[in-house]
């Protein structure tokens, strides 16, 4: 089941502004389903813009690590030079100055323009696993790490595929991802692809201790011990986990925000920065609801097993509670934002994005969405089965 435990798989799907907002000027608002069919904003960004219009990309060797939202690291030195470079720039400094590879695959929509028809094909096996996670959602851009297994083509450097009716946005989204996950191979080496196969085993390993404590034996208050040991270290990695996956999206879309409104990010359609304040709410949404999970999971044990804990063993939840605040903080940071800039744009947010409408028969399900990480489904059952399956028995 975690065949992937090692592989992050960063997709960015380029969602309309007309799926997510509704105007709000007096006019009657538009119902979401009316315009689900709706793909003027993404064609009218493929052709926006030529992929070699804009300025060079100015090299520099001057490497400046800085700290971005959630503290996720990047080399602002491999950013700041395309920010206002043409897309052919964009991948051209980025496979010279980085560990990546530049792809194209087959065009979204077929009255776009072929913006990124320069860059080659995707090998066989980088064109397969598109497809296969295109068949789940309409993935319009796609990052692979270094050394996927099962991906040849990654080997040893990664991969970044987008439409060939792409555009810079998309580009340089999936560069972001690049530049997050290359810092943290060198600040944590091996820690990404150990994190998810030792949040699974944790995860077991708690729920076996809880089930240890449904026996009445002797040395209950031991096995009270080994269970909050347990369940501790699964929110701290929990933290990790919510950081390199879930909030990444949150985190890019911040930074290509800010550094638009700045006049620092060029060369992309202005229906971008609308589409990436939609999705760091409905990002927000997935987080909040598995942080919620694990925060009343530790609380429900503290309640629980009171009699069982002592001061030090209440003082290690409340750590690892701080830092769950502490990131719910800067979401609600980003989230204020975001829906400022639409208050400004008068927009106002319906809360839901395309992948996360229910969708009747006759709906069409292959329309944008937002899949914000790939990595073992069992990663989020953690998440959102704490509170159903692992439940108390051994104490009323």
């Amino acid at each position: 089941m975690f065949h992937s435990e090692s592989t992050v798989l960063k997709l960015f799907v380029f969602s309309l502004s007309a799926f997510i907002f509704s105007c709000s000027s007096g006019r009657s608002e538009k119902k979401l389903e009316d315009v689900t069919h709706d793909y003027t904003e993404y064609v009218k960004a493929s052709c926006a813009y030529e992929y070699g219009e804009g300025d060079s990309a100015v090299v520099s060797d001057s490497k400046r690590v800085v700290d971005s939202y959630f503290g996720k690291r990047y080399d602002e030195g491999l950013l700041t030079p395309v920010l206002a470079a043409s897309a052919a720039e964009l991948v051209r400094f980025a496979e010279s100055k980085t560990r990546v590879h530049f792809y194209k695959t087959k065009a979204y929509q077929p009255d776009s323009c072929g913006f990124a028809n320069s860059l080659p094909s995707a090998p066989t096996d980088l064109e397969e696993n598109f497809a296969r996670f295109a068949k789940e959602a309409s993935v319009l851009g796609l990052y692979n790490r270094a050394n996927t297994p099962g991906l040849p083509s990654t080997t040893p450097d990664a991969s970044i595929i987008v439409r060939a009716d792409s555009n810079k946005w998309i580009l340089i989204h999936e560069y972001m991802h690049h530049l997050f996950h290359s810092q943290l191979d060198k600040d944590r080496p091996d820690f990404e692809s150990d994190l998810q196969g030792d949040f699974g085993r944790t995860s077991k390993d708690y729920k076996n201790a809880k089930k240890e404590l449904d026996k009445q034996t002797s040395d209950r208050k031991d096995k009270v011990k080994v269970a909050k040991e347990k369940l501790h270290k699964l929110a701290v990695m929990g933290v990790d986990i919510l950081k390199v996956y879930f909030l990444e999206e949150m985190a890019i879309e911040g930074v290509l925000g800010d550094l638009m409104d700045d006049g620092q990010l060029k060369v992309v359609h202005s229906a971008q920065r609308i589409n990436g304040a939609g999705y760091i709410l409905t990002s927000a949404k997935t987080a909040e609801g598995l942080m919620e999970e694990m925060k009343n999971e530790i609380e429900k044990f503290q309640t629980l097993y009171k009699s069982d804990l002592e001061s030090t063993d209440n003082s290690q939840f409340t750590s690892v509670l701080n830092k769950y605040e502490d990131l719910s903080k800067e979401m609600q940071t980003l989230k204020r934002k975001a829906r400022h800039f639409l208050s400004e744009e008068n927009l106002t947010f319906n809360g839901l994005m395309p992948s996360l409408i229910p969708t009747s028969d006759d709906a069409n399900t292959s329309r944008p969405g937002c899949n914000h990480h790939e990595l073992s489904p069992k990663v989020r059952e953690v998440f959102e089965k704490l509170g159903s399956d692992y439940i108390y028995h051994g104490r009323e």
